[in-house]
């Protein structure tokens, strides 16, 4: 795992803990594949503020 390139995203903010980051070079493990479409659709609920209770 030395060799992984972990690449953060921009819109992520360190003084907060609030990020992402992701390797395209990982060792073949197994991966988590998602088509454009499902990936959007994460990120914009993501965005969304989290519902009042």
């Amino acid at each position: 795992m030395s060799s992984v390139s972990w690449r953060r995203c921009s819109h992520s903010n360190l003084s907060t803990g609030r990020c992402l980051e992701f390797a395209p070079n990982l060792p073949t493990l197994g991966a988590l594949l998602f088509t454009t479409a499902s990936w959007n659709t994460f990120v914009d609920s993501v965005k969304e503020p989290a519902p009042t209770r």
